[in-house]
């Protein structure tokens, strides 16, 4: 059985592939300074602090005329011990009017730290070339900085913050500014995860890691710590198989080298898609798409729910005909994957109508048709079942007859299916009057 992987946080890894895990991605688009980020000023003026602008989607900071400015924005702390590679990708719109280039009076920097007291510069706006910018970086440009020294198990938590500052040289007000338009930590988690086969799942260590991994898993919306799961720990190797029959849970890895690094989330889903029905007078061809060895269908008239209707368990195979259907007649069909987790899917069809053709060249007649109590047939049944305009069955009847009295059922047009006695296979609509 193979099932789709789901990662949370747009983590997408299949095998042999791996893709980057996107921690943060802040383009600034809520009414207020995202949660976790936080300033410190030595500005009066509000205006002159890193203030959030819905209007702009940015977070800015104008230069004062009168003092020299000391602003800070901190990003929320970061735990990078489950990562091998990772990096800071900003976007950053800087505009000196007249004086960037020539007397550089306000800059910006990037800066990082381990325990929030030593800031180390990563990247300052004054080291560029003035002609890629000409006193006004392009809002649009993104820069990245490498935090991969900071990734690994044992390794601190850290925090970036970015500082402005002005020697408060200029004689205009306002004229010179940063704007943070966007703000993305992504990289590479230690541990890769690749396809699933039936519960095995595997994953693809960083190189020279010497450490074990924790698992922890359980039915799909597991979550860790909390009662429903099991902790599975000091795995030396880099796979486990799921010992419960699910073909739709959650797991979580880490690696753990002495200190546990980050959990990782996964959804495994086994899911069944793209379900089709192609009905004809008597039949209809299901058909869907999915990864499971085996499914199970139900099926039943009108608007029915599961438990109720025609059950067909193990179908090998992403398709099913069913037959000896009713024509005219609604039908709806569930399906799953065979295991004890699985959700379904259904769909909803109309067996077709009889042509005037094939009408013609039945020989059952039923009468008198409109009927008040008792129709009568040309030749005797040995079963029939009659349906009201919503499909649901009414009366059936498992024996040799020539006759039903319909007195009881309520006034309308019904559908009358059934098989007589020489075989031949009819369906006619009737009035109860």
């Amino acid at each position: 059985m193979k099932t789709k992987i789901i990662f949370s946080m747009i983590l997408m890894l299949t095998i042999c592939t791996t893709k980057s895990q996107t921690l943060m991605d802040e383009t600034f688009t809520g009414t207020s300074l995202p949660t976790g980020w936080s300033i410190s000023s030595t500005a009066t003026n509000p205006d002159e602090q890193w203030t959030f602008y819905d209007l702009y989607d940015d977070v800015e900071v104008y230069e004062s005329s009168t003092t020299p400015q000391e602003e800070w924005l901190y990003l929320p702390e970061q735990n990078l011990q489950s990562y091998s590679t990772m990096f800071f990708n900003f976007s950053l719109w800087m505009y000196n009017k007249k004086s960037f280039a020539v007397n550089k009076s306000c800059k910006a920097m990037v800066y990082i730290s381990t325990d929030g007291a030593n800031w180390f510069e990563m990247w300052n706006s004054q080291n560029l070339n003035t002609e890629e910018f000409d006193g006004d970086f392009l809002y649009d440009r993104m820069w990245s900085i490498n935090l991969t020294p900071y990734c690994g198990a044992g390794k601190p938590n850290v925090k970036i913050a970015i500082r402005y500052t002005s020697n408060a040289t200029k004689t205009e007000t306002k004229t010179s500014f940063a704007a943070l338009i966007r703000a993305n930590i992504s990289g590479q988690p230690i541990t890769s995860f690749s396809d699933l086969d039936k519960n095995l799942i595997q994953w693809y260590p960083v190189s020279g890691f010497t450490g074990t991994y924790d698992i922890y898993y359980g039915p799909l919306g597991t979550t860790t710590g909390r009662a429903g799961g099991t902790l599975v720990t000091g795995l030396p190797g880099t796979s486990f198989t799921i010992p419960e029959n699910y073909c739709q849970y959650t797991a979580y890895i880490r690696s753990n080298n002495g200190t546990p690094g980050e959990w990782v989330k996964l959804d495994f889903l086994n899911t069944v898609d793209n379900m089709t029905a192609t009905p004809t007078l008597t039949s209809a061809q299901i058909a869907w798409t999915g990864d499971a060895d085996l499914y199970d269908l139900e099926y039943g008239v009108g608007n029915f729910t599961v438990g109720n209707g025609t059950r067909i368990n193990n179908i090998s195979g992403t398709s099913h005909n069913l037959s000896t259907l009713l024509a005219n007649t609604n039908y709806k069909v569930f399906v799953k994957a065979s295991c004890n987790t699985a959700s379904w899917r259904n769909i909803t069809f109309v067996t077709t109508t009889l042509g005037t053709e094939e009408t013609e060249k039945q020989t059952m007649k039923i009468y008198p048709n409109p009927s008040s109590d008792v129709i009568h047939f040309s030749e005797e049944i040995n079963s029939f079942k009659i349906f009201d305009i919503n499909g649901r069955i009414v009366k059936s009847v498992d024996h040799a007859t020539e006759k039903i009295d319909i007195s009881k059922l309520p006034i309308g047009n019904y559908t009358v299916s059934g098989k007589a006695k020489s075989g031949e296979k009819f369906s006619q609509k009737i009035i109860k009057k």
